[in-house]
């Protein structure tokens, strides 16, 4: 059940249509170049703007609710999801209130006060509910605990910034100028239609499964998603960390510059992706039998798309860093018929496969159409942002692929070979074949590469960088 309320919740947050990305976008220049009043004058329409959507969300939620019965299928009364359902709908629309003031501090590439403020609310309150849980096994104390946590979050972020930037409680600025807004509404307008394909792709598979096969069916999938999800923000947390980074980079250097730190970026990308991939499909079954049975595991070519799916989408990182860098949503329409193509060719096939397939078919269906942006988005940035031909792209693509696929497979054929009843003994085995063999196989095939000298020296400057001030603690 919550599963699929969340998957409700994600779809009204579609309200914000991107407005987040749009505000650090727009402040990568005027924070770079220290204008002050410029950037004040960003963070007060935006505080207008999301206000208004928190109202929205709020309402569009609360018009929704006679309709939950046809959309949750549970044994569970109509009032307990009905309840739960409002707790997380003001916890999402409280968190668009003080929104702008983290787009903020992650623009001024200051995303470590991010992280750290989140990180430590999130093992706060990740504690409260697993004690919860076992203690009381009340799911409302259960969401209110979150609910309270993400607003004292919120408000702490919103007084590091008060803080670090105190020319934001400027009374008297000037209205942004015309031009600007109209550029900053094409922009929200195309990320609008990005946001709700991008949900269609990847946020529906709860009430996907919920129509196709039952609620039941959701809970199996949802333990995976809890694992993978996980993985998948520690990824977006390093690649969301660098796009304020190369935002900057590209006001203020070359094309071929830029380009050049992309190749790099692109590699570190495959590097990361394909390594989380194979522990991922090697290591998830095991998993989820040690932790909560064998009668909750998903087959294996289940697991395996489940797994491919989270490639092709953490694949696209390095790309999209850069799309969201170079604000490349507007004045290029074709970012939004793309976007709404690959969202409308996914419920298609999501359903119909799913209808004959099963669980297989709904994410058979998203492996398929994820193939529309594996081609299009990389064409849109070579072209627009770096004038080259998306040939190159392609081209380390379909080797990375490659390489991914020999690497796991090769991992999970050792696994197999282990001979042991031990399921422990077994699992902290394949747990070790992965962290040793797709490493290995990259090394010995990218050692000599400009990009594995790059990210090589890069890792071995910062270490020993900290190294030499933990030695040196006088030293400025």
């Amino acid at each position: 059940m919550n599963g699929v309320l969340t998957s409700i919740i994600s779809m009204l947050s579609l309200t914000e249509s991107g407005i987040g990305i749009a505000i650090a976008q727009s402040l990568y220049v005027p924070l770079a170049l220290n204008h002050k009043e410029e950037v004040n004058q960003i963070i007060v329409l935006f505080k207008k703007l999301y206000r208004i959507i928190a109202f929205a969300i709020l309402v569009l939620g609360l018009l929704l609710m006679p309709f939950l019965g046809y959309l949750v299928h549970t044994e569970l009364e109509i009032h307990f999801v009905m309840a739960a359902y409002v707790v997380l709908l003001f916890n999402i629309s409280f968190s668009y209130l003080l929104a702008c003031y983290q787009s903020l501090l992650i623009a001024d590439q200051r995303k470590y006060c991010v992280n750290f403020v989140l990180m430590l609310f999130n093992v706060i309150v990740n504690s409260l509910q697993i004690l919860i849980t076992l203690k009381t096994k009340n799911y409302f104390l259960f969401l209110i605990i979150k609910l309270i946590s993400d607003n004292i979050q919120n408000v702490v972020l919103y007084y590091t910034a008060k803080k670090r930037y105190p020319y934001l409680s400027m009374k008297k600025i000037g209205a942004l100028p015309v031009q600007y807004k109209e550029k900053l509404r094409k922009n929200i307008s195309g990320l609008l239609v990005a946001n709700l394909s991008t949900y269609l792709i990847f946020g529906t598979d709860n009430l996907l499964l919920s129509l196709v096969c039952g609620t039941a069916v959701v809970g199996l999938y949802s333990n995976y998603v809890i694992i993978i999800r996980a993985v998948k923000n520690i990824l977006s947390q390093i690649f969301q960390g660098m796009t304020a980074s190369y935002g900057n980079f590209l006001a203020l250097k070359t094309k071929s510059e830029a380009f050049e730190l992309f190749e790099n970026v692109y590699f570190l990308n495959f590097w990361i992706s394909s390594f989380c991939f194979s522990a991922l499909f090697v290591l998830l079954n095991p998993f989820i039998e040690i932790w909560i049975g064998n009668e909750y595991l998903l087959p294996s070519g289940t697991v395996f798309l489940l797994c491919w799916n989270f490639y092709s989408d953490t694949m696209r990182s390095s790309i999209e860093l850069v799309r969201s860098a170079a604000g490349l949503y507007s004045p290029y329409p074709f970012f939004k018929y793309w976007s709404f193509l690959e969202a409308v060719l996914n419920l298609v096939l999501s359903l119909f496969l799913g209808s004959y397939l099963g669980v297989f078919g709904v994410f058979l269906g998203t492996s398929i159409s994820s193939l529309i942006s594996c081609y299009v988005m990389p064409w849109n940035v070579y072209k627009y942002v770096f004038d080259k031909t998306s040939v190159l792209f392609y081209h380390k693509y379909i080797v990375y692929q490659c390489i991914c696929i020999i690497s796991t497979v090769i991992t999970y054929k050792l696994g197999n070979l282990v001979a042991t009843y031990n399921i422990y003994a077994q699992f902290i085995v394949k747990m070790l074949l992965c962290c040793v063999m797709p490493n290995l196989i990259i090394y010995c095939v990218y050692r000599r590469r400009k990009e594995y000298r790059f990210i090589h020296e890069s890792l071995s400057g910062k270490f020993r960088g900290r190294f030499m001030k933990l030695n040196h603690p006088n030293e400025s």
